[in-house]
């Protein structure tokens, strides 16, 4: 009998000790529920929820390259995309703006962009609206690179400066509405 009694001591000690420490590197959601989006495994493809709920963050998980991306949902439509802090709007190869129901005829190319490509001419948009998981933003502003000089969407300050946060930590970005 006191034999069992220190055995189970000792195992209380051991998750009294161990157990604050996991919880501090293992937090869960605030509101007990959140959309993460992680990255599959193959280069290139795009992020999945891995949990669903009613959450109002989504998470993106950082890919081999040190990127963020996601599968964004721009008005109506999928669409694969990266974040790029460094952007001030969000940029849009053409052959995107047209899935997405811009049509060519109403493109004006008249705005120079710097890009890390250089600075080719852009066309001004408004994005009715842009989600990714939970997250949205309405009436965001964007630009149409010829897909010559943009050869994949990129999220910019246009989109996360309307939602309320976002954060990186250990290799996650978190997004908050």
């Amino acid at each position: 009998m006191v034999r069992n009694l220190l055995i189970f001591s000792g195992f209380m000690a051991f998750i009294a000790m161990a157990l604050p420490d996991y919880l501090n590197r293992n937090p869960a959601p605030a509101g007990g529920h959140e959309q993460v989006l992680v990255a599959n495994e193959r280069a290139g493809a795009p992020p999945v929820p891995s949990s669903q709920g009613g959450g109002r963050d989504a998470y993106l998980q950082q890919d081999a390259r040190g990127h963020f991306s996601g599968t964004f949902t721009i008005n109506g439509r999928p669409v694969e995309g990266m974040i790029d802090t460094g952007a001030s709007l969000i940029a849009l190869p053409e052959s995107v703006a047209r899935r997405i129901g811009f049509s060519p005829a109403t493109l004006n190319f008249n705005h120079p962009v710097s890009t890390a490509n250089g600075q080719p001419m852009s066309a001004r948009i408004t994005l009715d609206r842009v989600e990714i998981g939970p997250v949205r933003a309405f009436g965001v502003q964007a630009v149409v690179i010829r897909d010559e000089a943009l050869s994949a969407p990129l999220i910019g300050m246009s989109f996360l400066s309307k939602i309320s946060g976002y954060s990186v930590s250990s290799g996650r970005m978190k997004l908050s509405s």
